[in-house]
């Protein structure tokens, strides 16, 4: 099996807004990252940043943190087949599990699924990644 290179990737996580007692708040994130194919396993591997913007009782808050680097790895048997899909503005590397929980610890992951969004210039190494674990 030649060894691809890793695809970069951006996870689309949902924003979080709360309004209460202490003030309105709303967070969001950007996490960016690299996804391995290791033979017997897929590894996610992302970092990023968490903004968050609001007011409360003690005044305005804007404050922006790292988010440390993580990685979760996926045993290739519990994967049950990877596309590209998207034309050439949203192109997305959609894989699909065989167990519910296989994506448990990815942000933004479904039961069973994740999306992540990749850069147009990176649809032809989509296409041989998710060729090779069909295979």
């Amino acid at each position: 099996m030649p060894l691809l290179d890793p695809l970069p990737f951006r996870l689309s996580v949902p924003g979080l807004d709360r309004i209460d007692l202490r003030g309105a708040r709303s967070v969001s994130w950007k996490l960016a990252g690299l996804l391995h194919h290791e033979g017997d396993q897929l590894v996610f591997e992302w970092a990023g940043t968490r903004t968050t913007e609001g007011l409360t009782l003690s005044g305005p808050v804007n404050r922006v943190e790292p988010v440390e680097p993580e990685a979760f790895e996926v045993p290739i048997e519990w994967v049950a087949e990877a596309w590209l899909v998207g034309g050439w503005w949203w192109p997305r590397f959609v894989v699909r599990a065989r167990r519910l929980d296989a994506f448990d610890g990815i942000p933004g992951a479904g039961p069973g699924r994740v999306a992540v969004r990749i850069h147009p210039r990176h649809r032809e190494l989509a296409r041989a990644m998710a060729a090779e674990i069909n295979r």
